[in-house]
């Protein structure tokens, strides 16, 4: 980045990689305004908002989204 003078920017839902940032390298962007520093925490209660359900479950692919329908189907739990 230095010996090019390049900005790379990645943008993310990602708990485990927000997670693993340090609150002044993370920008968060909202109706045109730009917030920095941002913890991980507080972002990731603004990305996943938990209003309507006693239990949520968020994953980072396909895979491991089959592997929690697998697990819910077979305990034959209640999805509304």
């Amino acid at each position: 980045m230095d010996e090019f003078n390049l900005l790379i920017v990645f943008a993310t839902h990602s708990l485990a990689i927000l997670e693993s940032l340090n609150e002044n390298n993370i920008y968060h962007i909202e109706n045109n305004k730009i917030f920095n520093p941002i913890y991980p925490a507080y972002l990731a209660s603004k990305l996943h908002q938990h209003s309507y359900y006693d239990k949520i479950i968020l994953v980072e692919d396909k895979l491991a989204s089959k592997f929690i329908e697998k697990i819910i189907d077979d305990l034959d739990i209640e999805r509304i």
